[in-house]
């Protein structure tokens, strides 16, 4: 059962990039979500939901790439701090209202600064300025939405040092090796439709060990 449900999720998430009709290489994007969730011990539905969600809302601004360098940039200063990935997705999500408008709004930049201080911190640091001043400048309508994404993929560097310092659990190889898993089994079950006969091989096989 477990071979075929985590293909159907993996399907489910492929489809939304099937409704972008302005992506020329699907297979390349995929890849690179992968890479992107694994690089920071997150699950590639996840990820990939919070890449064609920037990209859907905001084209623009965020192409599939900077889409990706954003999120995740999100998840490793959000998971480093000692939150989860429940937690880090919830934050995208609160971000994502921020891409809404070309003004950042201060209600918006009040809820992450509460809901992931290390994050918050990080943006004002990235813009040189701050805690309160970045605050000031939202309440101003001074803070762009431009502002805010440069910001948060500029400070890669910083969020890729922070989470290399977090210890790789058994937990966090078992997402990675789903996510690889999965993204392969959706590839040959795309391409051949095998996943139930390999399902049932794998079955077999073990039987018998």
């Amino acid at each position: 059962q477990q071979l075929p449900s985590l293909e159907k999720n993996y399907s489910k998430e492929h489809e939304k990039f099937y409704q972008l009709p302005f992506l020329e290489n699907t297979k390349e994007a995929q890849q690179k979500i992968m890479e992107a969730a694994n690089n920071c011990k997150s699950t590639y539905e996840g990820m990939a939901g919070v890449v064609t969600n920037l990209t859907q809302m905001n084209r623009d601004m965020f192409p599939i790439d900077d889409a990706t360098q954003f999120a995740t940039v999100v998840q490793q200063l959000v998971i480093a701090s000692g939150k989860g990935e429940s937690e880090a997705l919830s934050t995208q999500k609160l971000l994502a209202r921020a891409f809404q408008s070309s003004i950042v709004d201060a209600s918006t930049l009040t809820r992450i600064q509460r809901t992931a201080p290390a994050l918050y911190e990080q943006i004002a640091s990235a813009i040189g300025v701050s805690t309160e001043e970045l605050q000031n400048m939202a309440k101003q309508g001074q803070l762009t939405s431009q502002q805010l994404k440069d910001a948060i993929i500029g400070s890669k560097d910083a969020a890729q040092t922070a989470f290399d310092n977090l210890d790789f659990s058994i937990s966090d190889a078992m997402t990675n090796i789903r996510n690889q898993w999965g993204y392969f089994v959706d590839d040959i079950n795309s391409t051949v439709g095998v996943t139930q006969t390999i399902a049932k091989g794998m079955v077999s096989a073990f039987s018998r060990l």
